[in-house]
């Protein structure tokens, strides 16, 4: 189906606390540590970048390896693992993400278990912190912009008007026919186990709904993948920009399913501007 799909990436707080993993390259293991930062699954290759957080920490093992990360974002299948980043290493490499050492959560990688040694490994389940719809966008709205303001009327007809601040920018997205296993958590794919509920817009939206900075992007659709370049580039018009949910989105998450024989649900999600 044509169109734009929408891809949302949250906010992934790194710190002394989760910032520690235990890796094997060229037969010695090590822990190896991330910057602390704000990251986020998608976008450019640079500071805020979770994936390359990830790819500089394994590139500092004292084996030298040159790493490589290529994320990808399926389509087609609301069955299988949507989101996820393959790691190719130039030694054979074992993430042990089960290790006690390891600090770091794998799922903001797609991983749920320690990889096998190889010099590609690739997530076994769903990216934590990352969503995106089967379908493409049914709506978008831009605006309404907001600047608070005052007024006064003087007993002569003066009318005197006071901005009380700076604009605020509104953007909002509506879904329309959507998987129930990527909508709801009480409708993941099973056979996935636990880590299906993570592809599910209730898991994205429990996450978020705090006030986490979202990245959202406008992806295109190339064969059964989303094209690299919609969660690679703050270009337009893939980046759309970095936002919160409103407080209605916040506060609400309410699908509507379009029939008893048709158990496709409708939603939509309001954002502000995070300044």
């Amino acid at each position: 189906m044509a169109g734009s799909y929408v891809i949302m990436s949250s906010s992934v707080e790194i710190t002394s606390a989760n910032n520690s993993v235990s890796v094997t390259i060229g037969g010695v293991n090590e822990v190896l540590t991330l910057l602390a930062g704000t990251y986020y699954w998608t976008g450019v290759l640079d500071g805020t970048n979770l994936c390359q957080a990830l790819d500089d920490a394994l590139s500092s093992h004292s084996a030298s390896p040159t790493i490589s990360m290529s994320r990808f974002v399926t389509v087609g299948n609301p069955d299988s693992p949507k989101i996820g980043v393959t790691i190719s290493s130039s030694a054979a490499i074992q993430i042990l993400w089960a290790n006690a050492s390891t600090t770091l959560d794998g799922s903001y990688f797609g991983f749920d278990a320690d990889t096998a040694l190889n010099i590609n490994v690739s997530s076994d389940s769903d990216t934590r912190g990352v969503w995106s719809a089967d379908q493409p966008m049914a709506d978008e709205t831009k605006g309404p912009f907001e600047i608070p303001t005052g007024q006064h009327r003087s007993m002569n007809g003066t009318v005197f008007t006071f901005n009380r601040g700076s604009k605020m920018d509104s953007h909002g997205f509506a879904f329309d026919f959507i998987a129930p296993q990527l909508t709801l958590e009480q409708e993941k794919n099973e056979t996935a186990g636990l880590e299906g509920s993570r592809r599910t817009f209730e898991n994205f939206w429990g996450l978020v709904s705090d006030g986490k900075p979202v990245r959202i992007y406008k992806g295109d659709e190339n064969g059964t993948y989303m094209l690299a370049a919609s969660y690679e580039t703050f270009n337009s018009p893939y980046y759309v920009g970095e936002w919160v949910f409103d407080e209605d989105a916040c506060t609400i998450f309410s699908p509507a399913r379009y029939s008893p024989g048709l158990e496709l649900y409708g939603f939509s999600v309001g954002l502000r501007k995070k300044v």
